[in-house]
């Protein structure tokens, strides 16, 4: 082997060191396969240079499955088999001065959103905190149990049967088409106490109920 031959061989070998592992940035994303680029580079002229198009690691994709694809400009880090580039794949989740850790409460479990909404188990307290940004919570299911009390500060609108069993407390006003109870409802006893009369006269009540 030529001394040549030894140089581009020991070229080729410390290229492929260095692309073990590489720091870079989420240049491209596509959903469908999910694949990223990664800026991990610059040329002679400045220019970026991009890994091709690569899988990354989601949190789990076997019994359990998560979907939750990166965002251009997230740093990130290429584990590539033998250096081989185009063999790598992408970890994600570093923290950077653009993008700093949400939280500093070790005891805290966050999940934070673009539009701001959170969802936070503290385990020390243990306590949810969810707060979504201006939208709306939809659940599907057969039951809910909740096996506490609930405390409500607003509207709560029902579509449908309401069954409680227990005592029903409120402060506020108690509005709907039908009222009742064991004995009757409130049109019933609305219409006997309208269209009762005293002492045989036949003129109703003074004031009516409404």
């Amino acid at each position: 082997m030529s001394f040549t031959e030894i140089q581009r061989t020991l070229s080729r070998m410390e290229q492929r060191i260095s692309n073990l592992i590489r720091i870079g940035r989420v240049a491209e994303v596509q959903d469908s396969p999910p694949r990223v680029k990664v800026e991990y580079d610059k040329d002679a002229d400045g220019k970026p240079v991009l890994t091709a198009w690569l899988r990354y690691f989601e949190e789990r994709q076997g019994f359990v499955q998560t979907w939750n694809p990166p965002k251009v400009g997230e740093q990130c880090t290429i584990l590539s088999p033998s250096g081989v580039l185009k063999m790598g794949v992408v970890l994600l989740g570093l923290n950077t001065t653009n993008k700093p850790p949400i939280s500093s409460d070790s005891s805290v479990h966050q999940i934070k959103f673009e539009d701001g909404s959170t969802f936070a188990f503290n385990r020390a307290s243990s306590q949810w905190d969810i707060s979504l940004g201006g939208g709306n919570a939809t659940f599907n299911g057969v039951m809910f149990t909740f096996n506490a009390d609930l405390f409500v500060n607003g509207d709560i609108i029902q579509v449908g049967d309401f069954d409680q069993e227990g005592n029903i407390a409120t402060t506020g006003n108690i509005i709907g088409n039908m009222v009742s109870d064991s004995i009757g409802s409130m049109v019933a006893i609305r219409t006997t106490y309208n269209g009762h009369h005293h002492n045989a006269r036949p003129e109703p009540p003074t004031i009516l109920m409404n």
